[in-house]
């Protein structure tokens, strides 16, 4: 008769079906963030894994979003200017509720832009002067502190009109609240732009104590 071992055979798991779904360490994994595909004036185009946002020829305006928005913290991202066609870009933020369908940031109170001709800054429909134009090459950097509503844009890491957001002077605007995502606006032309959100691909490093977007 053939000896039966009373001993308790504990039974052998594999990691992976603990840890599928699970980050190991407990900590959450981190959104790619990219322009959104859904969320776009339809006469821009996405390539690049949804990092290059392009328009040839627009007959009009229109607008895009990233995919993740930010209320709280201190953030920081970038977009290059590929193609400018004739400069009309603004680079910036803009709340869920700004339609990005034949609009424009800054034309209206829940959306602000950095204006590519002339370095205006538009929001809430109204231009002030603000910094210098820009154009096919340049770094746009934004960052934004939603602790104290303000935010900075600058042009080849020089921050426009003086500001300086470490010590948070000089800022383009002022008041903001609620959440934001970075976006961009294209006007009548032939455009190419690449929206940087983390780390690894930004040109300049965030001002001291700014997060990347995507982080």
């Amino acid at each position: 008769m053939p000896r039966l071992s009373t001993k308790y055979q504990r039974p052998r798991l594999s990691l992976g079906a603990f840890s599928r779904g699970f980050v190991v360490g407990g900590a959450p994994a981190v959104p790619a963030v990219t322009w959104n595909p859904s969320d776009k004036d339809a006469d821009i185009t996405l390539s690049g894994s949804n990092l290059i946002a392009s328009a040839n020829a627009m007959a009009t305006q229109g607008s895009l979003r990233a995919t993740l928005g930010r209320s709280s913290g201190l953030y920081y991202f970038e977009t290059r200017i590929d193609t400018a066609g004739n400069a009309f870009v603004l680079v910036g933020a803009a709340k869920a509720s700004f339609v990005v369908t034949n609009d424009y940031l800054g034309n209206t109170i829940d959306s602000v832009g950095y204006f590519g001709v002339d370095g205006t800054r538009f929001w809430n429909g109204s231009a002030l002067a603000y910094g210098t134009a820009f154009t096919a090459g340049d770094v746009i950097g934004v960052a934004i502190n939603f602790t104290s509503g303000k935010i900075w844009f600058a042009k080849n890491n020089t921050w426009q009109n003086s500001g300086d957001p470490v010590a948070g002077t000089g800022e383009a605007l002022s008041g903001l609240s609620g959440e934001y995502f970075p976006a961009l606006s294209f006007f009548t032309n032939t455009y190419q732009a690449t929206g940087r959100f983390k780390t690894a691909s930004f040109t300049y490093s965030p001002p001291t104590g700014f997060s990347a977007w995507e982080s």
